[in-house]
């Protein structure tokens, strides 16, 4: 028996009593025991709440339905994968698979065979880990990472959803711009599965980066000039240089990043029909500037101004008044429509001409007194005369038509 500890009051410690059984196992010519394990002969039905597979046991050759030995995190294994086997008060419970993917480099022991419910895929590449990382990992290219720097040692979060999932064309124009030997990695890496990748918000599937550290350690590693050059347009490789160089790069002095990178987003907000429907918002609050870009258009839309229901109405500025189209001392004030205001113009552009008509006759003497004494404007058509009043009431009336019913601001 290992010496006792005077500190635990007489009884040996856990790591004493491990010790203590691995040398008898030891001295005994057994050696360390090793976990039962099982081969899988029948999956888990996509119905079954409890996940039970039929399982082999490799060393009593005896056949078992068993549940996973975790609800918390579940790894189903697929047919004729091994699983290690953990009993429990006589119930036995299967483990996670053995290394998931068909490749040497991880240890296989099975060739993965489509079954009625799974198709392995065998171009996957696994990503990249450092010592000390925890992932949860996928067999089609998913992976949660947690990680660090490898530099500043500050934490770091990935999740990407599929890895290279961009058409192979594009892949060798990203990494040609980056340099000869990243094209040529890219090019082994396509060639042999076994070589692991990185994550790159560029080429990868949806992914969902949460980075700290200054300077590189926050750097998502966006790549807007090739992506610009992809484009082929020259209007979006200007606007890149111009404008995007200024609003869109990464922040250097901030020290937490979250980056969020897909094919499309959505951000959704559920519940029209709710009592509390109005409270279902989206809101955003920035402590510095809100940069919204687009390479094409941005387009805002809601539905059709209705005033009984409170809806329809756009507010840039302040959102004081809940109703500004019926107050009309609002500090919100409506928009002019620009071609409404336009048309609107010329009409008083014309009227303003012929007026200036009119006078022009006035001035060379077309006044004139009639037999009662009244002055009047002689050699002004009476079509004009009539025409002026028309002019002015359509002015008025379309006036009303130039301010916007939805768009209000300051």
């Amino acid at each position: 028996m290992p010496q006792i500890d005077i500190d635990t009051f007489g009884l040996p410690t856990l790591n004493q009593i491990y010790h203590f059984i691995k040398s008898k196992f030891e001295d005994d010519g057994i050696g360390t025991p090793a976990v039962p394990s099982a081969r899988v002969v029948s999956e888990a039905k996509t119905m079954d709440a409890e996940n039970k597979i039929q399982l082999d046991e490799l060393d009593s050759k005896r056949r078992r339905m068993m549940k996973p030995h975790s609800m918390h995190f579940l790894s189903l294994p697929v047919q004729y994968e091994y699983s290690p086997i953990y009993e429990v008060d006589g119930q036995k419970f299967h483990g996670h698979p053995l290394p998931i993917f068909d490749s040497l480099a991880n240890n296989s022991k099975s060739i993965t065979n489509k079954t009625q419910a799974f198709t392995p895929n065998s171009n996957v590449n696994t990503f990249a880990y450092n010592p000390g990382d925890v992932a949860v990992q996928g067999r089609y290219g998913q992976t949660i990472h947690l990680t660090k720097h490898t530099i500043t040692d500050k934490p770091q979060t990935r999740i990407t959803n599929g890895s290279q999932t961009r058409t192979n064309s594009d892949i060798k124009t990203f990494m040609k711009n980056r340099s000869v030997d990243a094209e040529n990695e890219y090019l082994i890496q396509k060639s042999n599965t076994d070589s692991p990748v990185f994550h790159d918000p560029n080429i990868d599937g949806s992914s969902i980066y949460m980075l700290s550290g200054k300077t590189g350690a926050t750097n998502p590693g966006i790549d807007i000039d090739t992506e610009a050059l992809l484009g082929q347009s020259g209007t979006q490789l200007k606007y890149k240089d111009e404008v995007l160089r200024q609003t869109f790069r990464p922040q250097s002095v901030v020290s937490n990043k979250i980056l969020i990178s897909s094919d499309s987003l959505y951000f959704y907000t559920k519940g029209l029909n709710s009592a509390d429907k109005d409270t279902h918002d989206i809101s955003m609050l920035s402590s510095g500037n809100v940069l919204i870009n687009s390479f094409r258009n941005i387009i805002i839309t809601t539905p059709k101004v209705s005033s009984g229901e409170n809806i329809g109405r756009i507010q840039l500025g302040n959102n004081k008044d809940p109703d500004p189209q019926k107050n009309p001392l609002s500090p919100m004030q409506p928009l002019v429509k620009g071609f409404d205001y336009r048309q609107t113009m010329n009409e008083m552009i014309s009227t303003l001409e012929m007026i200036g008509r009119m006078f022009e006759v006035m001035a060379d003497g077309g006044l004139s007194a009639d037999s009662d004494g009244q002055v009047k404007a002689t050699g002004i058509k009476r079509s004009a005369k009539s025409t002026l009043p028309k002019q002015i009431n359509s002015i008025k009336k379309t006036l009303e038509h130039d301010l916007s019913l939805k768009v209000f601001t300051e």
